[in-house]
């Protein structure tokens, strides 16, 4: 998942993840996915850049926030979401999609009581799929870094 700011990075909004002129900063600035210097937030929407190659949204997920960030080589990356799926259902979509890619799982036994899971590795890429909430919704996030 996406670190803490670190001396020099810069978030940037859904306006100018989009490409949008917040003002501020230059056409200079921006990296060729219309992000700030490779970085971006979006919130209530995927952003603009984000690796749905990898990181594929769940069918029928409402997208609360997503992030991307460029270290090197490396991207950074969240999404969270909402979905009416269940926990299983989740995990499972995520876990074939992750598979067909070469990563493998670990049992989630890592994750908080409550919190269905798995973390994926593929050489030096990890991400974490997570998972909770009863009812009629349920929310979730997936996270990590992969090479570019």
């Amino acid at each position: 998942m996406p670190s803490s700011p670190r001396p020099g990075d810069r978030t940037v909004g859904a306006a100018v993840a989009a490409g949008e002129d917040d003002g501020e900063h230059g056409d200079e600035d921006r990296g060729e996915d219309g992000t700030e210097n490779g970085h971006g937030t979006a919130t209530a929407g995927l952003m603009a850049g984000f690796p749905t190659d990898v990181i594929p949204l769940l069918p029928g997920a409402t997208v609360t926030a997503s992030a991307v960030r460029t270290s090197g080589d490396r991207l950074e990356v969240s999404l969270s979401g909402t979905s009416t799926k269940s926990a299983d259902a989740i995990l499972a979509f995520y876990d074939k999609t992750f598979r067909k890619q070469g990563f493998e799982s670990t049992d989630g036994r890592t994750l908080a009581p409550g919190t269905g899971g798995r973390i994926y590795a593929r050489g030096d890429e990890v991400l974490l799929v997570a998972v909770e909430g009863a009812g009629a919704r349920r929310s979730f996030s997936v996270g990590g870094t992969v090479q570019r």
